[in-house]
């Protein structure tokens, strides 16, 4: 038996139809295949049977012949599910962010949206489809081969994260603990690493009274568990890391603020909670894109909902009646 798991993420369209024959003759001599997919297409031309995981736990088993890809999809989202809705649909202001035909080889191909002030807009897709890319592209972390961003109607060019934030944008990164924190420092020194100038004199040394005035504002703000911004990140639970890492950015006091994966690994009480800091963020005018493999935190927290697939968007929705099925379908056919 041979076990492939997305065997056809890093491969051309010759080199899959490639591999569909070698799993033929494979199959032809007796060797059995478990292929690891989530491409409908990929599943329907090389499976004789399909096995559905769903949050860990096996769904069913049934014939290729005897199931559509719809219904697949189906199985694969599971019943529908009640999510405290946070979607505002009420018309936003002027387009603060505006991306036109942005491209770099190998991870996106011509993408082209825009966000308002006061909205927020999820990003969704499979992993590997290009997501985090494009923000880190427009956040200045990974230089894009072709494409314009415009800020506020200007065209702007970004070739760092200091140019992004000098632009209003910040960034917060999908692993807090190996990208977005420095777990062997302090509440308070996280949360005002990207400004720290403010609270610096003409002589490089930190005011520390003013340093921790703006920490308690924040700490408070964001109800961060135990109040002291004297503790260490890394004694603070997951959700509560989350919380320091978006105190960190949004003191930057950006009207551009994207999110990737910003409950991943949290508990569900915490992810309301930042659900509410964000929704709160955008009714105070910021733009927030929040990027998330979980549809029922997109369809919560979305305004409007942009769908990636291989590198391209392949969907948008007004988040209105949409459902987890209608996403799935513009992610993975």
């Amino acid at each position: 038996m041979i076990i492939m798991d997305e065997p056809t993420s890093a491969l051309s369209k010759a080199e899959v139809e490639h591999l569909y024959e070698i799993i033929d003759t494979l199959k032809e001599k007796g060797v059995a295949i478990m292929f690891v997919s989530h491409k409908m297409d990929e599943l329907f031309r090389v499976a004789d049977r399909f096995t559905v995981f769903r949050d860990g736990q096996y769904v069913d088993t049934v014939d290729r012949d005897k199931i559509t890809e719809s219904e697949l999809v189906s199985m694969m989202v599971g019943r529908k599910i009640q999510i405290k809705q946070y979607a505002n649909l009420e018309e936003k202001g002027p387009v603060v962010l505006r991306v036109e035909k942005l491209s770099k080889k190998g991870n996106y191909k011509d993408i082209t949206f825009e966000v308002r002030e006061g909205e927020v807009v999820g990003v969704t897709g499979l992993v590997g489809a290009g997501r985090s890319e494009v923000m880190q592209s427009i956040f200045g972390i990974m230089k894009a081969d072709s494409g314009k961003v415009y800020i506020n109607g200007k065209e702007v060019s970004i070739h760092s994260p200091s140019d992004a934030l000098m632009h209003g944008i910040a960034y917060i990164p999908e692993s807090r603990q190996t990208q977005g924190l420095v777990l062997q420092k302090t509440v308070a020194s996280n949360i005002t690493l990207p400004v720290l100038k403010k609270f610096c004199n003409k002589f490089g040394i930190i005011d520390h009274k003013r340093q921790r005035e703006n920490v308690d504002q924040w700490v408070d703000m964001l109800d961060v568990r135990p109040n002291d911004p004297d503790m260490l990140a890394l004694q603070l639970s997951g959700g509560n890391q989350q919380k320091v890492v978006i105190a960190k950015w949004v003191s930057t006091q950006a009207k551009i603020l994207i999110v990737d994966e910003p409950t991943n690994g949290v508990d569900i009480g915490a992810k309301d909670e930042i659900h509410k800091i964000l929704r709160k963020l955008a009714s105070e005018g910021t733009a927030v894109i929040v990027i998330s493999s979980e549809l029922p935190e997109i369809l919560s927290i979305s305004d409007r909902i942009l769908v990636m697939r291989r590198g391209r968007i392949s969907g948008e929705f007004e988040n209105n009646n949409i459902t987890q099925e209608m996403i799935m379908n513009k992610a993975i056919v």
